[in-house]
């Protein structure tokens, strides 16, 4: 992407920030709404058009009247962390399509700008489209269920687009992390009620299962539920580090300590123990490869900071032991420690406990062509796809063995180059600016390190099997090339200063 359209992306009009209360006031709306959506609460189908059209309504309006772009991302950012209709491929995808295109037909002014993301990536999106599109259209499902994820599939690349054409600026960061923070929190919350049973309830504000050694979070599956904590807790040491950096925004000790030490007790709940050796190397990396690759004073301070404040949230954790699941982490560690762990038995799943489901995959794939899947569709669809529905199983806990059968080999190979290519891209964008003293140039590294944990994670488990998860992953991916956008744009301001 050229200079000249970078600059025309960043500055177009967003319309004026509202205050972070209202954004947490209407997500907290659409949430309630959103329960009319679940059949424990409402069986009746009447209901569930109601809540939806209810929160279109309320969508368009904030995007017509107060033209706030990123307030909407944020509204549907904290929703999408919740398991609404998962089984229909949840209830925001929706919402979101539906509001942002009548916002597009009602409104002079560009929402979506496609020049926002490098052409290269409008080339994989297009690819990876056609497949799910013509996944879906021959598979034997329903024509109800074709028409929905054909919609829900035009909705993750619209969310991408919509918010790698968000204007980043102070105010909008803020909001963002403060979101974030606060949405950690509330996992927080729901782990240990998952745990404790504080709260007996359906809702999926809360939500629990019968059996729940592990905590699940909002997510309904302790994997990604540990996963997205690493993410958090890898971002609050960055945040950690680049204090300075982030006065601006009022981000203080008071408040990323905290974050980072409940993203770790979140991380511990999910009992995770990949999502937590991933905390460990990313530690290391902060630590001493950042060092030695790109030595700076900035790095070693850095450093020194993490060796300083690492050992105590550590403690921390270990002093709460059972409260946080510690025993059950400790455990889950000892198994491995028995079992014959090396390279070649990870790769084959039998030494992290995946062995059965690997090789019943891999036959699946090689006794079926798999150049087109059976696209995306919902949950039942889904077991059928990898003729998993007579096992008690929501996959093959492995993101690698199940994208083909959705959207192909071709589709597959995409979706990875999609993800591949935003960290990558994010983390060269940290590279050069890497001098340069600005939060985004730390939020580069940040978004360059969790798609490097997502990647490696998800060898062992499957966004797959959570819409919600997979939504908020879209959401994330193009949220990462608004970062690099900004960043850049920080560099070339800062060039004609000078």
């Amino acid at each position: 992407m050229g200079t000249s359209s970078e600059r025309d992306f960043m500055v177009k009009s967003q319309g004026k920030p509202v205050s972070l209360l209202w954004v947490w006031l209407f997500s907290f709306i659409f949430l309630i709404f959103s329960h009319l959506a679940v059949k424990a609460f409402s069986p009746n189908p009447v209901s569930w058009i109601f809540a939806i059209t209810i929160m279109i309504f309320i969508g368009i309006g904030w995007m017509v009247l107060n033209g706030d772009d990123f307030g909407f991302f944020l509204i549907i950012f904290l929703c999408g962390h919740f398991v609404f209709a998962d089984n229909q491929g949840g209830v925001f995808p929706y919402v979101f399509f539906v509001v942002i295109v009548s916002s597009m037909l009602m409104i002079r002014r560009k929402i979506v700008v496609f020049s926002s993301v490098p052409f290269i990536f409008h080339v994989i999106l297009l690819v990876f489209f056609i497949h799910q599109v013509i996944g879906t259209i021959l598979n034997p499902y329903s024509l109800a269920s074709k028409i929905q994820f054909i919609v829900l599939a035009l909705s993750w690349v619209l969310v991408f687009y919509y918010a790698a054409s968000l204007k980043i600026s102070d105010i909008n960061i803020k909001r963002f992390l403060f979101s974030w923070f606060a949405i950690v929190i509330w996992m927080f919350i729901a782990a240990l009620n998952q745990k404790y049973h504080w709260v007996i309830t359906l809702s999926p504000l809360l939500s629990q299962h019968e059996m729940n050694l592990s905590a699940y979070g909002t997510f309904e599956c302790s994997e990604l539920f540990s996963e997205y904590s690493c993410y958090v807790f890898v971002f609050s040491l960055i945040i950690l580090c680049n204090l300075r950096e982030f006065k601006v925004l009022k981000i203080k000790k008071s408040i990323i300590l905290p974050v980072a030490f409940i993203s770790l007790c979140n991380l511990i709940m999910g009992v995770s123990r990949a999502s937590l050796l991933l905390a460990g190397v990313s530690v290391f990396y902060i630590i001493f490869l950042n060092v030695i690759v790109i030595p700076s004073g900035k790095n070693f301070r850095q450093a020194l900071i993490v060796l300083a404040v690492l050992p105590v949230l550590v403690v921390l954790v270990l002093q709460l032991g059972s409260l946080v699941s510690t025993d059950l982490m400790k455990e889950d560690f000892q198994k491995l420690s028995h079992s014959k762990l090396n390279i070649k038995t990870a790769i084959s799943g039998r030494g992290i406990h995946r062995g059965n489901l690997f090789i019943s995959a891999v036959e699946k794939l090689r006794k079926e062509s798999r150049w087109l899947g059976y696209g995306y569709s919902k949950g039942e669809n889904n077991l059928k796809t990898m003729g998993l529905e007579k096992r008690r199983l929501k996959g093959y806990h492995n993101l690698y063995l199940s994208l083909p059968f959705y959207f192909g080999w071709g589709g597959a190979v995409m979706f990875i180059l999609l993800v591949f290519g935003t960290g990558l891209r994010s983390y060269l964008t940290y590279f050069r600016l890497r001098k340069l003293n600005h939060y985004l140039v730390s939020f580069a590294l940040g978004f360059a390190m969790l798609w490097g944990i997502f990647i490696v994670n998800q060898y062992k488990i499957s966004l797959t099997r959570s819409p919600s998860y997979f939504f908020l992953i879209w959401m994330l991916l193009g949220f990462t090339h608004a970062i690099v956008n900004s960043s850049k744009e920080v560099d070339i301001h800062k060039t004609e200063i000078e």
